[in-house]
């Protein structure tokens, strides 16, 4: 039986609009989406954070920290986030983090790996999450996550991938039971300029995204818009596109 997912907002997406995190919080809350995917805290003290979450009924999905951060003052970040009731840290690609030749495979594999005993044993999860480059050459990306620690998951964003010329639902499948957290996105494969565009606007089978989550026991289906020329417009499209197909 298929069972029941989340739906999240990577609040990256609202990076273009002159609020607070605060405020941030409370518009992703006067929506459907049952939690947020942090990107930075802005600033702003940890505590007052945990009390606008727990006011506002949000579950702190996860955060993206780079690489660098964790790595040089990990009991601190872990503390950070762990206040929020964050269990899982997400490495996106960065300098020195990548898959794009085999001694980027075995560095990149390397420091997760290191990494990611070190956050398990903090109770929290390492994920790493997919953008495009990683699907320039599958099979360096297999030998990747083969050389991974089972300590560290994956956050596979469809848009990306399908944008790279990989197919979403086929990675979901592969990868089931190492990916926990999915960022539903769509994209269109004609422009440098479209890995994400606004849900129903592109080429991914959103629908196929949602029943192979299910189905493999994905827990977050996570939206992000990295390249939105209006924030406030895409939560509002993105919250009601989400609601409809996952009540399809």
């Amino acid at each position: 039986m298929a069972r029941m997912v989340r739906t999240g907002f990577q609040l990256t997406t609202l990076r273009g609009i002159d609020e607070s995190l605060l405020r941030k919080l409370d518009r992703v809350a006067a929506t459907t989406f049952d939690g947020v995917e942090f990107a930075g805290l802005e600033g702003i003290p940890p505590d007052r954070i945990a009390e606008r979450l727990d006011t506002l009924g949000l579950c702190a999905i996860g955060a993206h920290v780079e690489v660098d951060d964790i790595e040089e003052a990990t009991d601190e970040v872990i503390e950070t986030y762990a206040h929020l009731g964050c269990d899982r840290l997400v490495v996106r690609t960065a300098d020195g983090v990548g898959v794009a030749t085999d001694d980027a495979v075995d560095r990149t594999a390397g420091r997760l790996s290191a990494l990611g005993g070190r956050v398990a044993a903090a109770d929290m999860g390492l994920l790493y999450h997919t953008g495009s480059a990683e699907f320039a050459s599958p099979a360096a990306f297999d030998r990747f996550v083969d050389a991974l620690d089972p300590a560290v998951g994956l956050e596979i964003d469809t848009g990306q991938a399908q944008h790279a010329g990989a197919d979403p639902v086929a990675l979901l499948r592969r990868y089931a039971g190492r990916t926990p957290l999915v960022h539903l996105t769509d994209s269109r494969s004609n422009s440098d300029r479209t890995p994400h565009v606004e849900l129903g606007g592109g080429e991914v089978d959103l629908a196929a995204c949602i029943a192979t989550a299910r189905a493999t026991g994905v827990e977050w289906l996570i939206y992000e818009h990295g390249r939105t020329a209006d924030p406030i417009a895409s939560l509002d499209h993105s919250d009601a596109a989400l609601s409809a197909l996952i009540g399809a």
